[in-house]
């Protein structure tokens, strides 16, 4: 009995582990991109990003927010999070797949998604600076 209860609660040891939280940002620039090309605006909104390793993603520009959950692919430290028809929160209604790639160790990732395609600076939930930050 000891023996099951103990293995049980290391299987469910990671399950529990709690998730890493990114926020990310991009205010010098907006970027979109069709087949054809991509562009860039002065004059924008910043997005808003977050999104965890565990695939809960909100993604904020204009007036509203995608949020969704999306499939985690971690590979050393690149995280990579892609979200099927992440629903609209916004005046109209909707949805749109997007993709968050993340190198950890900098701090520096890229969103696709319904025409965005940027880079943006990330930083863990609960630290006031990038990982690469000068200090």
């Amino acid at each position: 009995m000891i023996k099951t209860c103990l293995g049980i609660g290391f299987i469910l040891i990671p399950a529990l582990a709690s998730a890493t939280t990114w926020v990310c940002h991009n205010k010098d620039m907006e970027i979109t991109c069709t087949p054809e090309k991509c562009t860039s605006s002065g004059g924008f909104t910043p997005m808003n990003i977050s999104f965890s390793d565990h695939g809960s993603m909100t993604i904020c520009a204009y007036s509203g927010c995608w949020e969704g959950k999306g499939t985690v692919l971690i590979s050393g430290n690149h995280i990579l999070i892609s979200g099927h028809k992440l629903d609209w929160r916004g005046a109209t209604h909707g949805s749109d797949d997007f993709m968050v790639a993340l190198d950890e160790s900098t701090g520096i990732a890229v969103v696709n998604g319904d025409g965005f395609a940027m880079p943006l600076i990330c930083r863990p939930e609960n630290m006031a600076k990038p990982p690469h930050a000068e200090k």
